[in-house]
């Protein structure tokens, strides 16, 4: 490590004594397309001194960067400057620390190619009409997410199980990314078994078909199979019976149709929630006890609610255990490891995630008036091991800008611990009386409205986005 580390200043400092002797030669000022070639190359000399990465080829294309870098160029000409950065004028000096920060600030801006971010999606319980959380706020990528994807799907393409799994849902066909996503949501493997498909001579992802009906109750969603999937989890719970239909290849290009009866029980329904301190869904099966427990619509789909579920023993089930029991393996999410499972590569791993949760208290059994609130949470952040400091750092900025609150001040403390240990857990704050004892305590001056805005200032800092449900 040493050794490269000295190469690198070693000949970087050939290349500006090198320009600096054909200056002297010539007799000529370095031109300034050469110009800019040195200052793109301190630059990032600059940002490894510093433990951060190259200067992204892409951001040297950005119109705002390219106008900096040549306002730079230009002040180092007029300045006479020879390539040699221990004796750099001021004005150059100050030109480069205004092209440093134009880069820090723009690669945080750039939706695409270095960096990419996920804007705060958040995910409604359809069926309790009811706040169930929040998914990925920030999100990056670097040249390392490709790199490491690639080298895991290296590993997953040799690994038997895993390609003999994908030869049982997929036969031989190889899968685009829409594809198995459009299959994985698809009705179908969610109700049939491999030994139905088996039954029929048929392959799980060549097989069309659709849900005619359920519990004999057709519409539009059961019936349709195509733009629109019909969504199993549910809480009605008990034994249902499923009318299917299966196109089945004929002779001539003509198709043929089987139609099929299924009885399905919802208590083995298998589908993915959201629940995860590091946002990476989970299974969870369907029963009484944790019916609340919503869930998950797949990523993949914008402005469409598409489900990855199934019954015990359907395609669909198949693949969501297997997925769970291999993400375990990899470190991936639940739904990077069903898409790799399908396509047999893995999409680009993030760089850096960072997870924000909300906090619903509506749920826990607290009874009195005013114990009801909802606020942000903490927040996870899963970072990859090559990430530098400062990348971390831009990454967090980033999500700051989403909520920018700030600790309280020790004033704004002193208030919160005097108002709770002044008040009986379970009984409303009586705001006049928290005021005078303040004051027969302290001996300090305070008010009702003085003391409540400091509690609520504190409280905003500590739970950013509070809001009191009430008691319903």
């Amino acid at each position: 490590m040493f050794g490269g580390t000295f190469w690198y200043y070693y000949s970087v400092d050939v290349f500006s004594q090198q320009y600096i002797q054909a200056k002297r030669e010539t007799g000529t000022r370095l031109n300034s397309d050469r110009m800019m070639q040195i200052i793109r190359k301190e630059m990032n000399r600059r940002r490894r001194y510093g433990g951060a990465e190259d200067v992204p080829a892409v951001l040297w294309g950005n119109a705002e960067i390219d106008q900096a870098l040549t306002r730079a160029a230009r002040c180092a000409e007029e300045e006479g400057f020879d390539g040699d950065w221990d004796t750099t004028p001021l004005g150059l000096e100050e030109s480069i620390d205004a092209l440093a920060g134009l880069l820090r600030r723009v690669s945080v801006q750039t939706p695409s190619g270095h960096w990419r971010f996920s804007k705060t999606t958040r995910f409604q319980d359809d069926m309790l009409g009811k706040k169930a959380g929040q998914i990925p706020v920030v999100i990056r990528r670097d040249v390392g997410s490709q790199t490491l994807s690639d080298y895991l799907s290296w590993v997953l393409q040799g690994d038997e199980v895993a390609v003999d799994f994908r030869r049982k849902v997929c036969g031989d066909q190889v899968l685009t990314q829409r594809e198995a996503w459009i299959f994985l949501t698809s009705p179908l493997p969610k109700v049939m078994r491999f030994e139905d498909y088996e039954d029929l001579g048929l392959c799980p992802v060549r097989t069309t078909g659709r849900i005619l009906s359920k519990d004999g109750k057709r519409d539009k969603a059961a019936s349709t199979g195509g733009e629109e999937f019909l969504r199993l989890s549910s809480w009605e719970g008990g034994i249902h019976n499923y009318r299917i239909e299966v196109h089945l290849p004929g002779s001539n290009k003509k198709t043929t149709v089987r139609r099929l009866d299924l009885e399905r029980n919802d208590i083995d329904l298998l589908y993915v929630s959201p629940r995860n301190l590091l946002g990476q869904a989970y299974l969870q099966h369907t029963n009484a006890e944790l019916s609340r427990i919503a869930p998950l619509a797949a990523p993949y789909f914008d402005g469409s609610k598409r489900f990855v579920e199934g019954y015990w023993d359907s395609v669909a089930a198949h693949l969501l255990d297997f997925a769970n029991c291999m993400r375990d393996f990899y470190r991936v999410t639940l739904w990077d490891m069903l898409e790799a499972l399908m396509t047999g590569s893995f999409p680009p791993q993030p760089t850096v995630t960072a997870t924000a949760w909300d906090l619903d208290m509506s749920g826990i059994g607290v009874l009195y008036p005013g114990g009801y609130f909802a606020a942000q949470g903490p927040v996870s952040l899963t970072v990859q091991p090559w990430v530098t400091p400062e990348v971390l750092a831009d990454a967090w900025r980033e999500h700051r800008k989403t909520n920018p609150c700030y600790s309280p001040s020790e004033k704004q403390a002193g208030a919160v611990q005097f108002v709770l240990s002044h008040t009986p857990p379970g009984e409303e704050f009586a705001w006049e009386r928290l005021a005078r004892q303040w004051q027969e305590e302290r001996g300090e001056l305070m008010t009702r409205g003085q003391l409540l805005k400091q509690f609520q200032r504190a409280r905003a800092a500590i739970l950013p986005g509070y809001r009191d449900l009430g008691e319903g």
